[in-house]
């Protein structure tokens, strides 16, 4: 579920006050392109100030924001479960499953998921359900799995060649080793949040570029076709 939007409130009027028309727009540019793309903007002066005020706020309501769409697919996972007699493990639990294994708890397709299927995560914690499915993170697991469905896909960061490449056949004029460097840095994260894709954090990073390479200001009414 794709986020809607971002929140302004009143607070900020005092940070931006003393910015300029074309500050204001630059901040604002920075905050859909933070709340929608996860992009950070490379601004500083009295911007870069405004900015850091204002980023702590958009965080904290991104959390509350991916904490109820998760609340709200367990509230349904659990009245799915029921009419199935299936007793589905706590939300702090159930949060960190992957799509696969969420669907496996509620499968009630014994040969694709049989019922001693045993999943593998990564905190070491094993969950029952009544079906007797198991969670465990234990090397032989991993290897009963090895007849079970893929899990979903998981990020896997780019090499500098493998953005040198994507850039050059795209036409954009990124640095792939200043793109990497950066993103290797803070972890692959957009925002506060895991990176799912790093060619459309590529496309973004693009369309602030300089044929230089420094960061440039783009503009609403500016084709934003291909960028997502």
């Amino acid at each position: 579920m794709a986020k809607p939007g971002v929140m302004f409130y009143f607070e900020i009027r005092p940070c931006i006050k003393r910015l300029t028309l074309e500050e204001k727009g630059q901040l604002f540019e920075a905050i859909l392109d933070y709340g929608e793309y996860g992009a950070i903007p490379e601004v500083d002066g009295a911007v870069g100030v405004a900015w850091d005020f204002i980023q702590q706020r958009l965080d904290r309501d991104t959390g509350r924001y991916d904490e109820k769409v998760e609340q709200t697919k367990y509230a349904v996972a659990v009245r799915e479960a029921k009419k199935k007699g299936i007793q589905l493990p706590p939300f702090e639990k159930w949060r960190i499953l992957s799509d696969e294994e969420r669907d496996r708890l509620l499968s009630d397709d014994n040969e694709r998921y049989p019922n001693s299927t045993t999943i593998s995560t990564s905190n070491s914690t094993t969950i029952s359900t009544s079906n007797s499915t198991s969670i465990s993170n234990s090397k032989d697991n991993k290897e009963n799995m090895a007849d079970k469905p893929p899990t979903r896909h998981r990020f896997s960061p780019p090499s500098v060649e493998d953005v040198r490449e994507y850039c050059k056949e795209k036409g954009y004029n990124v640095d792939p080793e200043r793109f990497v460097d950066y993103y290797t840095s803070n972890g692959w994260k957009v925002g506060r949040n895991p990176m799912k894709d790093w060619k459309a954090a590529a496309r973004t990073w693009a369309k602030k570029e300089k044929p230089n390479g420094m960061p440039v200001q783009y503009h609403p009414e500016d084709d934003l076709s291909g960028i997502f």
